[in-house]
């Protein structure tokens, strides 16, 4: 009986010593088989970014450096970089671009075409002047006396917005006016300033009275030399030819260039 305990005892002793000496790992769970409920999508991924996470160093996945390095990718907390290379020209690019009508001028109008009545004439600046009607000072605008329309200096210069006011004689002085009346609505006026040319179109045309009618028929004709909020050209004389018993007054707009179409600008 003594021989038994001394055997027990020793080998107590034994499994206490092996148990201190072996390294504390937990015990090996029981393989417990997937619920065939939960789809592998739901765990694969968090397996992965965590295994990618724990055990791989920084610079684990950069690549070798080459001689042409492939761009590395970012995160999606990063902001991409920006490209440094030149964008490849499309069709649009490369297209002529949409004409447009010339800048406006800060100059004076030079010379005045029309071609339907074959005008060519120089256009020179006029002012203000004082002259004496029935006994009583006015005030109107100087006309040039010679073959030469008038630019009144403090209407709006070529291009620009406002009324463009040019004045001329239809019968002395030159008469650069005198075949005016026979313009019509659609013909083409074409002023210089300088070497630049802007195109107009007339667009209305009024015979006024204005011999012997009362200031307020006088003051409505003038509204027709006026600033406006629009782009104009306005051409103002005497008629009919001898008597100067009316006004004339000739509109003309701007034209516009058409841009091309889709087509055409591939062409070009």
């Amino acid at each position: 009986m003594a021989h038994r305990l001394d055997l027990t005892r020793t080998l107590v002793i034994s499994l206490a010593l092996i148990s201190l000496l072996a390294p504390n790992r937990p015990p090996t769970p029981a393989h417990t088989p997937a619920s065939p409920g939960l789809a592998p999508t739901q765990t694969s991924p968090v397996a992965v970014v965590l295994k990618a996470t724990a055990t791989l160093p920084p610079t684990a996945t950069a690549p070798p450096p080459t001689s042409d390095p492939t761009p590395t990718p970012t995160t999606p907390n990063e902001t991409p970089a920006t490209p440094t290379s030149e964008p490849t020209p499309t069709a649009t690019t490369a297209a002529t671009p949409t004409p447009r009508p010339p800048d406006p001028s800060p100059w004076p109008p030079t010379r005045l075409l029309i071609p339907a009545i074959n005008l060519d004439a120089p256009i020179l600046t006029v002012g203000l002047v004082q002259l004496e009607a029935n006994g009583q000072p006015i005030t109107t605008w100087d006309v040039p006396e010679t073959f030469a329309a008038g630019w009144h200096h403090s209407s709006a210069p070529p291009g620009q917005t406002g009324n463009t006011v040019l004045n001329g004689h239809q019968n002395a002085h030159g008469r650069v006016f005198q075949n005016l009346a026979k313009t019509q609505t659609g013909d083409e006026i074409i002023m210089y300033s300088g070497d630049v040319a802007y195109h107009y179109r007339v667009a209305e045309q009024h015979l006024l009275k204005e011999a012997g009618q009362p200031l307020q028929v006088r003051a409505e004709n003038a509204r027709w030399i006026m600033p406006t909020h629009d782009e104009r050209l306005t051409l103002v004389t005497c008629a009919p030819d001898r008597k100067s018993t009316h006004r004339l007054i000739v509109v003309a707009l701007p034209i516009r260039p058409t841009p091309p179409s889709p087509l055409e600008q591939v062409a070009q």
